[in-house]
């Protein structure tokens, strides 16, 4: 899993609605990993963007290509979510490994809804 908090220049969201929010918006990410090159009328990346974008698309190349997103000599390890251990890789202005659920207090809330509908859905998957 993986968490996207970056809040740099593209913001799809705000394109789209022109509408404002703080924080990185659903699909922002993928600015980071695909070309920029095909608008001219952007500006180009900053050195913080550049290397956010360089290591994820590393990362997203590695699991493409072996099925493992890690890469020779990089320090940053993308672990897997066993059954029980969870952690998630956090984007933001650096990658850094987090321990828990991406998000917990949203899968909290969106738990404590399922529970009033229980005999819709089986809770016990969140």
């Amino acid at each position: 899993f993986y968490s996207f908090s970056a809040s740099f220049y593209e913001h799809i969201f705000e394109k789209i609605h022109l509408i404002f929010f703080p924080g990185a918006g659903h699909g922002d990410e993928l600015s980071l990993i695909f070309s920029r090159n095909l608008n001219k009328s952007e500006p180009s990346l900053f050195n913080t963007e550049k290397q956010v974008s360089l290591q994820m698309t590393k990362l997203w190349v590695n699991f493409a290509n072996a099925g493992n997103p890690n890469y020779f000599n990089s320090k940053l390890k993308w672990s897997r979510v066993k059954k029980r251990s969870y952690c998630y890789l956090e984007i933001g202005p650096t990658l850094k490994m987090q321990d828990g659920k991406v998000r917990q207090q949203r899968l909290d809330f969106w738990k404590k809804v399922c529970q009033m509908e229980s005999n819709k859905f089986d809770c016990n998957d969140l």
